[in-house]
């Protein structure tokens, strides 16, 4: 079972709510497309997250008048799990989401396995984002998750995609 995506209709409800307009995020972890049992160790996911600054369509300034509320609004509006790791399919899943909401704000993922994904996001307009994983950035980027997360401002349904020891990997 993969989940289904949050559509546009819905987010733009969101929109209302929050008052913002949303960045649509997308990244993918890849596992080694190589690898025989796809049922264990790494997968493939990719995730789309959409992000938006509550308050922000009435009062565009907020972030320039009042930098202490810039704190940020993170809906996951879709997690899957990319069965065989091919390119081909990440693709797909990036396109379903691109015309779902009107286009991809960017791209982000970790180099390996990922390298011709710059050109193909090029001619999307989509912001490729490749990264070197490092203990520095590692740490950083998951201390912000954390707070995020701790802060209230990451807001999430189950998802369908287990973990490797509960039912959803996001809570895991």
């Amino acid at each position: 079972l993969q989940p289904r995506p949050i559509n546009l209709s819905e987010l733009s409800k969101l929109s209302d709510l929050y008052d913002t307009d949303w960045a649509i995020l997308t990244g993918a972890d890849r596992a080694d497309p190589m690898k025989k049992n796809i049922d264990q160790g790494a997968r493939t996911i990719l995730t789309a997250v959409a992000k938006g600054l509550p308050g922000s369509r009435s009062n565009p300034m907020i972030s320039v008048t009042d930098a202490s509320s810039t704190k940020y609004i993170y809906f996951l509006v879709h997690l899957v799990h990319v069965i065989h790791s091919d390119l081909s399919t990440i693709k797909e899943v990036l396109e379903e989401l691109y015309d779902m909401f009107d286009g991809i704000d960017s791209f982000c993922t970790e180099r390996w396995g990922m390298w011709d994904m710059g050109s193909w996001c090029e001619d999307k307009n989509i912001s490729f984002e490749p990264v070197v994983a490092s203990y520095d950035r590692q740490r950083e980027s998951f201390s912000e998750l954390y707070t995020v997360f701790r802060s209230g401002r990451f807001k999430a349904p189950p998802v369908a995609v287990k973990g490797s020891k509960q039912e959803d990997i996001l809570v895991e």
